[in-house]
């Protein structure tokens, strides 16, 4: 449950810094029609839901993949210190990826138009994300007390 209110408040941060940043003026609306104009719908729906599930994959077993292909073990602070960090920035750079969006679109949109075009994403794959995150810190908390071991789960 910590390591989930911790998830939390890192997509938080990076929803509000996000959405400062696309408040701000940067010329969202025209990198997006740039961006869809080169995709059709499908394509775009396909490729945000395999970026949801590698962000979700990495966040989660990121450390654990880093700590064996580096050789990091339990008695390896700066190492430990390292692998907190994949979770971390995966949730912050999603967390600013739906805040920039609002961001930009603020002033464009209607708040209930935003909101439309949110929900569908905070019904699944922001709990998904913030899930994942939480696996991942729990993940490195352990490898941080007991390494690597050939337990059998």
């Amino acid at each position: 449950m910590r390591h989930l209110k911790h998830s939390t408040k890192l997509f938080l941060i990076g929803w509000v810094v996000g959405g400062v940043a696309g408040a701000v003026g940067y010329n969202t609306p025209a990198l997006l029609r740039l961006r869809f104009s080169l995709l059709d719908l499908n394509a775009a729906t396909v490729g945000i839901i395999m970026n949801n599930l590698t962000a979700a994959f990495f966040s989660a077993f990121g450390p654990l993949l880093a700590a064996k292909l580096l050789n990091i073990d339990e008695n390896n602070a700066d190492g430990i210190a390292f692998l907190y960090m994949i979770p971390t920035v995966i949730l912050f750079l999603n967390g600013f990826s739906v805040g920039f969006f609002t961001g930009s679109l603020a002033a464009k949109v209607t708040p209930m138009l935003m909101l439309l075009s949110i929900a569908p994403h905070g019904i699944l794959e922001v709990p998904a994300i913030l899930l994942s995150g939480a696996i991942g810190f729990t993940n490195v908390e352990d490898l941080g007390k007991d390494g690597f071991t050939d337990k059998k789960y």
